[in-house]
């Protein structure tokens, strides 16, 4: 087996094996609250069927990924492959590129929210202002580790 080239494959289990218990975790939570439930509103009924709807993904995402690792981890020819296309340059631009984007947009659509909100909803506001300083701050602290690395 091809060590060098079986290492991205190797995170990548670790990630799914993450996104799975991380996902149990939620759906777990989720149908806890569905079967025991801690208020009579719309809002609990949202909460508890956004934690299965989304623990449940999680899971079922983090399987697929699982299955399709162990499977190019055990033949030589999938491995290569994945390689390629794991070392693929213009498929690294086109992710780049489309990260740039996502983030400009919700950024500026978050700002201009805000802007609305300042009038409409003060808790609404708070939590947008949050969301966007964090998204910042996860882009500042992001740019300057990928700075460091290259």
């Amino acid at each position: 087996m091809l060590i060098k080239q079986s290492k991205n494959i190797r995170y990548r289990i670790l990630y799914s094996i993450a996104a799975i218990i991380i996902g149990a975790i939620i759906l777990a939570i989720g149908l806890y609250f569905t079967f025991h439930p801690f208020a009579e509103s719309s809002q609990a009924d949202f909460g508890t069927g956004f934690m299965v709807g989304g623990g449940g993904s999680m899971v079922l995402v983090g399987l697929f990924l699982l299955v399709q690792a162990l499977i190019a981890l055990r033949d030589p020819k999938r491995l290569k492959e994945f390689e390629i296309k794991e070392n693929d340059e213009r498929s690294q631009a086109i992710i780049d590129k489309a990260c740039k984007w996502t983030f400009l947009i919700l950024a500026m659509g978050m700002t201009f929210a805000s802007i609305i909100f300042a009038v409409l909803n003060f808790t609404v506001l708070i939590t947008l202002v949050v969301c966007l300083w964090v998204a910042i701050l996860i882009f500042a602290v992001s740019y300057l580790i990928v700075r460091h690395k290259m």
